[in-house]
C-alpha cells in the first residue's frame, strides 16, 4: 500500500556509510524481513547510544523503529512490532512534526493493535490518526485522508459495527476519482468484503470482480486476496464453479510469492475455503482441508493468536458433520474462548460469534447432552439476536431482506425446546423489518412484555417456520407458540414444509378445476378430493394447535410464517366435517405480536370518507401492444360497477366514487390522505416462479422478485404503465386508514420470507400505513363478490370490527352454502366463493361482539326497497283515491 511505502521510503534517507549492499528499504520490498530487522536494529542501537540526540536524530530514530514495526508485522511478531510502533509514536508526540507524519505513525500502530486483538484502542488510534489527516496540508492530503477512513471502517467491520463501516465503504468509494485505478480496485474490493458479511452476496460479487478488473491493470498489485473474496461470494450465491475457478487463481498468484506470513495466510484462506465447499457433501474432506489450513498458519503465528480462531471453529463444524461431537465441542469452545480472550472491542451481536455460538448448542443439541443444550442455546440466542437487530437498523430495505433471507434465528431454540426462548424472540424480532420501515423511529430493544398483555378469553398463536436435523440434513417444517392469556406458553409442533406445499396445491387443482366446471368447460377432476383436502390440512397444520386451547378461549389470534401465509384457515375441515369458522368468534391475523399493541390513532369506518375505486374495463394485447404479457387475458370484470353503486350507498357523507377513472394511477397517488376507507376493486396478479427463480436467496440477483405482484388499473398510458407495484403502493397516503380492501384476485399472494411475512402487495399496503387490509388468496368469481362486498361493509359498520365480521360472514355462508357431506359440487363452489378472504390487522383488539344474524346481501336490500316503494306508492295511491272520492261524493250532495 502507499501507506506502507511512504513510511519506507524515509529508509533510504540514511547515510550511505549505513546502509548495506541492499538498504532495508530493498529488502523489505523483497520480503526478506529478518535481514532488514537486523540492518534496522542496528541503526536503532546506534541512534540510541547518542547521549543527547538532536532533533534530526530524534525524528530517524522514530522513523527507524516505524521501519522495524512493519517488518515485525511482517514476520508475525506482533508483540515487538507493538513495543516498536508504540515508542515511535511516543517519540514522535514530543517533536514538531507535519500533521501528516503522525497520523502515518498512528495509522500503522492501530493496524497492529487490530491485528493482536485490541480493537478497542486499534479504533481509538485510527481516529486520532484521522484528527491529524485533517489538520495536514498539501497536494495529497485529502488522499491520506480517505485511506485512513478506509481502515477505521475495515476494523468496524472486523468489531461488528456493522452500519457506521457500511456508511464509510460506500462514501469512500463514491468520491474516488477515476484517475486512482489502485484505490478504486481496493475500495471496490472493500465494499465487497462489506457486503460479504452483511451477506448480499450478489453485490458483492459484483464489487469483487470490479475490483479484480481494475487491479488486473495495475503493475504489481496482489490480486490474490481479490479472488479469495470472489470466490467466497460465488460459493454462497451458489455458483461453485465459478468459485472454484477463482480459488485456483488465487493459489496461482500465491505460488509466485516467496514464502512469508502474507503468502501462509493466503494458502490457509484457500484451503479454509475448500473446506466449506466441501462441508455439505464431504465432511470427513472438509475436516482434512480445516486442519492442513490450521497447520499451515501455526508455521507463523503462535498458538493462541486470535487470528487461528477461524479455523478451529472450521474444524468442530466438519467434525460435528462427521458426529465426533467430543472434537467439535473442544474445537469450537476452543475458537471462542481465543476470541474472547485475545481480542479486545468485539461488539455484542458480533456475526462470528453469534454463529460460533450456535455451533456449539447444536453440538450439545446433536450429542444428546440436554442440559449443556439448553444452556448453551440461551447464549447463543441472545447473541444471534443481537446480531439481527444491528443488520436491521440500518441500510436499504434491500439490503435487508437480503440479510434476513440467510439468517436464522429460530430453529436452534425450536429443535432444543427452549419456548420462553423462542417465545420472547419471536415476539421481539419477528416482522421487525417491517416495523422499522413503517416507523422512523426504530425500536430495537426488547418488547415490553407487561405493557403486552393478552385479553381475557384471548389466545396468541405465534407460527414459526424453522429447520430441523433430519438424516444427516435438514428439513423445513412448522410449529406454533401458543400463548394463553395468563401468560403461559407452550410449543406445538407441525408438519413440513413439502408436506405443506403438496397439499396446497392439491387444494389449488381442485380450485381451478371448480372454476373452470363452473364457467361451463367440461374437464376431468384431480384425484384427490377437496374435502380430503382441507381434513388434511386441518389435522396437521391446525388441529395440534386447537387441542393446546382452553375451553374458554373465544378470540384467536394467528401470526402465520412462511407458507402457512397462503393457507385458508376459515375453510379448513376438522375430523366432524365442521368449517374452522364456525367454532371461535373471532380469530384475527397479525404480522407480529406487537401489532396487538400499536397505539397509533386510525380512523374509525364511519369516522372519514370512503374511497372507492373500480377498473371495469381492460384492453388485451390485441387492442393495445403495450399491455405488459402477464396480463394480456385479463377480461372486463362487469359487475364492479353495482359493486361500487352499493357501496356508495351505505358509505359515509363525502365518500367518493370513481368508476373507471381516465388515469388510475396518478388518481392513487394523488389522493388527498384521511380516508377511512380504500376500496379497490379491480384485476391483480401473482406470477409463480419457476426454476432457479423460485429457489431465490438473493433480491439483488432477483429483483423481479419485488415485481412479481400488482394490480391491474388501467391500459399503459402517458408514461404510466397501468400497473400498480408494491413499491408504488408503499408510498401511497395510508397513514390514518382503518382499512383497505382489495377486491381482486390473488392479492394475498407473494413470496414468503421466513419470520418476516410476504413479499407482495399485503406488505406494501402495510409499509403504506393501512391498518387492515382484506386480501384474496385465489381467484374469486366477480359475480359473488359484490353482494360479499356489501354484506361484510354493511356489518362492519354495524361493529367497527372488520375482522370479526368477515370471519363471522364467512361461517355464515360457508354453512348455508357448503351443503351435506359428500356434496363436493356445493363444498368446491362455496369454498371458492367465500374461503379466500382474510384480514390482515394492526392495533389493539376491539371487544368481540356476539356473532351477528345473518346479513342481507345487496340484491336483498335492494329488493327490500324495491317493494317498499311500491307499497307506499300504492299506499299514497289509495289515499288519494280516497279523498278524490269523499270530494267527489261531497259536490254531488252539494248540487243536489
Amino acid at each position: 500500500m502507499r501507506l506502507i511505502a511512504a513510511i519506507s521510503a524515509s529508509l533510504l534517507l540514511w547515510p550511505v556509510s549505513l546502509v548495506t549492499a541492499r538498504s532495508p528499504a530493498e529488502l523489505y520490498q523483497a520480503g526478506e524481513y529478518q535481514e532488514a530487522v537486523m540492518e534496522l536494529q542496528s541503526r536503532e542501537k546506534a541512534l540510541n547510544s547518542e547521549p543527547q540526540p538532536e532533533s534530526d536524530d530524534s525524528l530517524e530514530l522514530a522513523n527507524t523503529r516505524l521501519a522495524l514495526g512493519m517488518c515485525y508485522l511482517a514476520l508475525g511478531e506482533e508483540s515487538a512490532a507493538l513495543e516498536s510502533l508504540t515508542a515511535a509514536e511516543r517519540g514522535l508526540s514530543s517533536l514538531d512534526v507535519d500533521p501528516s507524519v503522525r497520523a502515518n505513525a498512528l495509522d500503522l500502530l492501530a493496524r497492529a493493535q487490530q491485528q493482536s486483538g485490541q480493537l478497542t484502542k486499534a479504533e481509538a488510534a485510527f481516529r486520532e490518526a484521522l484528527s491529524w489527516r485533517e489538520k495536514a496540508e498539501g497536494p495529497d492530503s485529502a488522499y491520506w485522508l480517505g485511506v485512513t477512513r478506509d481502515h477505521l471502517a475495515l476494523l468496524l467491520l472486523a468489531a461488528g459495527s456493522y452500519q457506521e463501516s457500511g456508511r464509510i465503504l460506500n462514501a469512500s468509494l463514491e468520491a474516488t476519482p477515476e484517475n486512482e485505478p489502485k484505490l478504486l480496485a481496493q475500495r471496490h474490493h472493500y465494499l465487497a468484503r462489506y457486503l460479504l458479511t452483511i451477506r448480499n452476496y450478489h453485490r458483492a460479487i459484483v464489487h469483487g470482480r470490479t475490483s479484480l478488473e481494475i487491479a488486473r491493470t495495475v503493475e504489481g498489485l496482489d490480486v490474490a486476496s481479490y479472488l479469495d473474496v470472489l470466490a467466497l461470494a460465488q460459493f454462497r450465491s451458489g455458483d461453485q464453479a465459478g468459485a472454484e475457478a477463482s480459488l485456483l487463481e488465487s493459489l496461482e498468484h500465491l505460488r509466485q510469492q516467496p514464502d512469508s506470513l502474507h503468502r501462509a495466510r493466503g494458502e490457509a484462506e484457500i484451503l479454509n475455503k475448500v473446506g466449506e465447499f466441501a462441508l455439505s457433501t464431504e465432511p470427513a474432506m472438509a475436516l482434512e482441508a480445516f486442519q492442513e489450513a490450521l497447520q499451515r498458519l501455526k508455521q507463523w503465528l503462535p498458538a493462541d493468536h486470535p487470528s487461528l480462531a477461524t479455523y478451529h471453529n472450521n474444524i468442530g463444524l466438519a467434525a460435528m458433520k462427521n458426529g465426533d461431537y467430543v472434537l467439535a465441542e473442544r474445537e469450537i469452545r476452543h475458537a471462542l474462548n481465543l476470541i474472547s480472550n485475545q481480542i479486545d472491542g468485539l461488539q455484542l451481536g458480533h456475526q462470528r460469534q453469534a454463529e460460533w455460538k450456535q455451533n456449539l448448542a447444536w453440538n450439545a443439541l446433536l450429542s444428546g447432552n440436554a442440559s449443556l443444550a439448553s444452556e448453551e442455546t440461551r447464549a447463543a440466542c441472545l447473541e444471534a439476536e443481537a446480531t439481527l437487530q444491528h443488520l436491521l437498523a440500518e441500510g436499504t430495505e434491500r439490503e435487508r431482506l437480503n440479510f434476513l433471507a440467510h439468517f436464522d434465528l429460530y430453529s436452534l431454540p425450536a429443535c432444543a425446546g427452549e419456548v420462553d426462548v423462542l417465545h420472547r424472540l419471536l415476539a421481539n424480532n419477528k416482522g421487525r423489518l417491517l416495523d422499522n420501515l413503517i416507523s422512523s423511529k426504530q425500536e430495537t430493544g426488547e418488547f415490553p412484555f407487561h405493557q403486552g398483555n393478552l385479553g381475557r378469553n384471548l389466545v396468541f398463536v405465534d407460527f414459526v417456520r424453522y429447520r430441523k436435523p433430519s438424516s444427516g440434513s435438514w428439513t423445513a417444517a412448522y410449529g406454533a407458540v401458543v400463548e394463553l392469556a395468563n401468560g403461559e406458553v407452550s410449543f406445538v409442533p407441525l408438519g413440513e414444509e413439502r408436506v405443506l406445499l403438496r397439499w396446497l396445491t392439491a387444494l389449488s387443482e381442485r380450485l381451478s378445476y371448480r372454476s373452470l366446471v363452473i364457467g361451463g368447460q367440461e374437464v376431468e377432476p384431480p384425484v384427490i378430493r377437496m374435502e380430503a383436502t382441507l381434513r388434511k390440512l386441518h389435522e396437521l397444520f391446525l388441529a395440534p394447535v386447537l387441542a393446546a386451547l382452553p375451553a374458554e378461549t373465544q378470540t384467536l389470534v394467528f401470526s402465520p410464517d412462511g407458507s402457512l401465509h397462503f393457507l385458508p384457515f376459515a375453510v379448513l375441515l376438522d375430523d366432524e366435517g365442521k368449517f374452522f369458522s364456525d367454532r371461535f368468534r373471532n380469530v384475527l391475523f397479525v404480522s407480529s405480536r406487537r401489532d396487538l399493541f400499536d397505539g397509533k390513532a386510525y380512523k374509525t369506518l364511519q369516522g372519514g370518507r370512503w374511497d372507492l375505486v373500480g377498473i371495469s374495463r381492460f384492453e388485451t394485447r390485441d387492442q393495445n401492444p403495450d399491455v405488459p404479457w402477464f396480463i394480456e387475458d385479463l377480461g372486463d370484470l362487469p359487475f364492479v360497477p353495482d359493486e361500487l353503486k352499493s357501496l356508495k350507498a351505505i358509505a359515509p357523507e363525502g365518500s367518493r366514487e370513481f368508476l373507471d377513472p381516465t388515469h388510475p394511477e396518478e388518481l392513487l397517488r394523488n389522493m388527498e390522505p384521511g380516508a377511512a376507507v380504500l376500496h379497490l376493486a379491480s384485476h391483480a396478479f401473482f406470477r409463480d416462479p419457476d426454476g432457479e427463480e423460485a429457489a431465490w436467496t438473493d433480491l439483488d440477483a432477483h429483483p423481479e422478485i419485488l415485481l412479481r405482484s400488482g394490480l391491474a388499473l388501467s391500459h399503459p398510458q402517458d408514461g404510466d404503465d397501468g400497473i400498480l407495484y408494491p413499491y408504488e403502493i408503499a408510498q401511497l397516503p395510508l397513514e390514518q386508514t382503518r382499512l383497505v380492501t382489495l377486491s381482486a384476485c390473488h392479492t394475498g399472494l407473494g413470496t414468503p420470507l421466513a419470520g418476516e411475512g410476504v413479499l407482495g402487495l399485503r406488505r406494501a399496503f402495510a409499509l403504506a400505513g393501512a391498518q387492515s387490509l382484506l386480501l384474496t388468496l385465489w381467484q374469486v368469481p366477480d359475480e359473488s363478490t359484490a353482494d360479499f362486498m356489501f354484506s361484510f361493509y354493511q356489518e362492519a359498520l354495524r361493529t367497527e370490527c372488520p375482522s370479526q365480521t368477515l370471519w363471522s360472514l364467512q361461517s355464515q355462508l360457508l354453512r348455508r352454502d357448503g351443503g351435506l357431506p359428500g356434496d363436493d359440487a356445493a363444498l368446491e363452489e362455496a369454498v371458492l366463493r367465500y374461503g379466500p378472504f382474510l384480514i390482515t390487522h394492526r392495533g389493539p383488539i376491539r371487544e368481540v361482539q356476539p356473532k351477528p344474524a345473518a346479513a342481507k346481501t345487496s340484491s336483498q336490500v335492494f329488493w327490500w326497497r324495491y317493494l317498499l316503494w311500491i307499497a307506499v306508492f300504492a299506499l299514497t295511491t289509495l289515499v288519494l283515491t280516497w279523498i278524490a272520492g269523499r270530494r267527489n261524493r261531497r259536490r254531488l250532495l252539494a248540487s243536489d
